[in-house]
């Protein structure tokens, strides 16, 4: 399984500085194919590290596809049955599927912080932004078929279930808007969501009250 996903993206093996580069791009919360990305590629911060990096932002932001041979399929992610069966129907969807959730993650760790992130704000606000940047990478359709897989676990308790397709419905729809509007960043499904947060438009199962500012 994971060797197809593999070779779905590493078309050639990557140098040091690109994995580097690769890595801060990704930490970065950057969305490739988007209309800003190299803009915001360019003036992301740097470190002594990573000072290259703005240099690539041109090859970085093409394609989610070009170069990915990050880490992201040692990431520890458990899928259940019917995410493993699309993985292997789909591989090539299968990436965006990983690098989606990455990216979510990342941006779930930068702006709550390193708080628990179960049933409360913080894991609403991942599942919205992993649906959101879904339907930027893929079709509707498929987005949905992933989404759902994830949720297919027999044994979760069914108001975390409900919570979690709720919160996807609202990011999937919301970043549809956001890629039919040629709008689509990883900023603005950020935004958007901690937006919807504070409508509480989103499902939570333990409210802790907090929601950080957007930046």
């Amino acid at each position: 399984l994971f060797l197809t996903l593999f070779m779905a993206v590493a078309v050639y093996p990557a140098s040091g500085d690109d994995l580097i580069c690769e890595r801060w791009f990704l930490k970065n919360g950057l969305t490739p194919g988007t209309g800003d990305c190299e803009l915001d590629c360019g003036t992301s911060a740097v470190g002594m590290d990573t000072f290259m990096c703005p240099q690539r932002c041109g090859t970085l932001c093409k394609s989610y596809f070009n170069r990915l041979s990050v880490d992201l399929l040692t990431l520890p992610y458990t899928m259940t049955d019917q995410e493993k069966a699309l993985t292997q129907k789909y591989p090539v969807e299968a990436v965006a599927v990983f690098y989606s959730k990455y990216i979510a993650e990342q941006s779930t760790k930068r702006i709550f912080g390193a708080i628990p992130k179960h049933n409360n704000e913080a894991d609403a606000f991942r599942h919205y932004v992993w649906s959101g940047h879904l339907a930027n990478h893929l079709d509707q359709q498929k987005a949905q078929l992933f989404l759902d897989a994830h949720e297919s676990e027999p044994e979760a308790p069914k108001g975390e279930k409900e919570m979690d397709t709720h919160n996807n419905e609202l990011g999937l729809k919301r970043g549809a808007e956001l890629k039919r509007d040629k709008l689509f960043s990883a900023k603005a499904i950020e935004k958007a969501a901690l937006e919807d947060l504070g409508n509480k438009k989103l499902k939570i199962l333990r409210p802790t009250g907090k929601l950080p500012e957007w930046k």
